[in-house]
């Protein structure tokens, strides 16, 4: 049989359909779309969705002497809740309409047409039922500027703050957000800063808990609902109190933080490293 290359005119063959080969696997790897997200902000991060299942849980302790110290913004806050059935995972609007409901007092057009409360040195905001038509309006503009439920059920933190900060431009007022964590943890210390100028803070919570208190002189009562969903609510107030034994040493430090829970009949404080991960903390600033 008649030899059709030699051995260089082989090796020159094999090298020549090896470079075509990889020029054609290369091009083929750049015409391999690559993987666009939603929203690129929101890989990683938490979405916020609270379905408003909860447990009872009773935690009680003693104590034989107490030292209190506390502050709010307010006597009150609103409290609103979603009322359109048809609207799901609303938690994000529903904190959001909040604040804007406590800023109306100092801004009336953040939302036409209503007046959130009523006082002078003590102001009361109105509940959920006064004026619902105007303020569930707050929170479905909310439902779309934050696009809830898009990229996954609920909203990230990056969305919520986006939609606040989108729907508070449409008024011609500005919005800044001021993290109260240090390295993970809430800081009291920043927290306070924020409440004595007069701003809400945005809790971001992995599971969580509301607490009613009940204290007797002695004893120590938390009723709490406990959940284990993700869930945005509004601090607007603190109450720090360091329970001691007879002797004057310290049992346990306990902060508690008034909060607008954004859940339909469901009241109570969010006790600091209670239970749950308290993801991050902002203060919420319209002007």
């Amino acid at each position: 049989m008649r030899k059709i290359f030699n051995n260089n005119q082989f090796a020159i063959v094999v090298s020549m359909f090896a470079t075509i080969l990889i020029a054609i696997l290369l091009s083929m790897s750049f015409a391999i779309p690559s993987v666009v997200y939603a929203s690129d902000d929101s890989v990683g991060e938490i979405f916020y969705a609270a379905t408003g299942s909860a447990r009872k849980e009773t935690e009680t302790f003693s104590y034989v002497t107490k030292t209190t110290e506390s502050y709010s913004i307010n006597i009150s806050f609103p409290n609103y809740y979603n009322t359109n059935t048809s609207l799901q995972n609303t938690c994000a609007n529903v904190a959001g309409a909040n604040i804007i409901g406590y800023f109306d007092r100092y801004f009336e057009n953040l939302i036409p047409n209503v007046t959130p409360g009523a006082g002078k040195t003590k102001y009361t905001y109105y509940a959920m039922t006064r004026n619902m038509a105007e303020k569930q309006a707050v929170i479905n503009d909310l439902y779309v500027r934050m696009q809830t439920n898009v990229d996954r059920d609920g909203n990230t933190q990056t969305q919520y703050k986006n939609g606040i900060t989108s729907y508070v431009q449409s008024k011609g007022l500005a919005v800044s957000y001021n993290a109260v964590m240090t390295n993970g943890q809430f800081d009291l210390n920043k927290a306070k800063a924020q409440f004595q100028a007069g701003n809400p803070i945005s809790l971001y919570m992995s599971g969580y808990g509301f607490a009613n208190i009940t204290d007797n002189g002695s004893l120590v009562t938390l009723d709490k609902n406990i959940y284990d969903d993700n869930h945005i609510a509004i601090a607007y107030g603190y109450e720090k109190v360091d329970y001691c034994n007879s002797h004057g040493g310290l049992l346990r430090s306990v902060i508690y933080l008034k909060v607008a829970t954004g859940l339909q009949g469901v009241s109570g404080v969010y006790v600091v490293n209670n239970y749950g991960k308290l993801n991050d903390a902002e203060a919420v600033c319209i002007k």
